[in-house]
């Protein structure tokens, strides 16, 4: 998106559209910051500022308990798709076979 810069008194400044001003949860305060010639406007509100408190009281009170924890076991996917080798997910699925005249073809070196 491309903006003017704006005289205000001595200074310049940007208009921000509200919408992006929505998006972004800019109200009254702002974080700014100039890095490699660019500058970063981020909001100051945190979405999870206190969630660490919130967890560690969960915690001591024994209100962690998993929910869906029967959601857990195996399924036919978990046991037909995939499988561990030496601690590597290894994924058995072909969405495109490719064509039997390319199976052998040895590699062109321009590439």
């Amino acid at each position: 998106m491309k903006i003017a810069i704006v005289r205000i008194g001595n200074s310049k400044g940007i208009r921000l559209p509200k919408t992006v001003l929505e998006q972004c949860a800019l109200d009254d305060e702002a974080e700014l910051d100039v890095r490699n010639g660019e500058v970063i406007i981020r909001s100051v509100h945190q979405p999870r500022a206190g969630w660490e408190t919130s967890f560690a009281a969960m915690r001591k009170a024994d209100d962690d308990t998993l929910l869906d924890a029967a959601a857990l076991g195996e399924t036919a996917w978990d046991s037909t798709e995939w499988r561990w080798q030496s601690g590597v997910l290894i994924f058995f699925w072909s969405i495109w076979t490719p064509p039997r005249d390319m199976r052998f073809r040895k590699p062109d070196p321009a590439w």
